[in-house]
């Protein structure tokens, strides 16, 4: 999942967005503006990560990896 709050004068607004992974792992988001995002992972049988991230370009590249608890 990938979510952030974004503030516009006196409003704020929260961006929720969720992907599923393909067979190797790999997910992305499109359209993402810069700022600071909250990035969490999870699958069965796997500990829950979850990360926050400044995206500063939208070529930014991650790579996470879970464990088992």
């Amino acid at each position: 999942t990938l979510d952030s709050t974004i503030t516009a004068g006196k409003v704020e607004y929260f961006s929720y967005r969720s992907r599923s992974t393909d067979d190797s792992g790999r997910f992305s988001f499109g359209n993402v503006a810069r700022g600071d995002y909250r990035i969490s992972v999870f699958a069965n049988g796997f500990s829950k990560l979850a990360i926050t991230h400044k995206l500063r370009s939208p070529s930014d590249q991650l790579q996470l990896t879970l464990t088992r608890p």
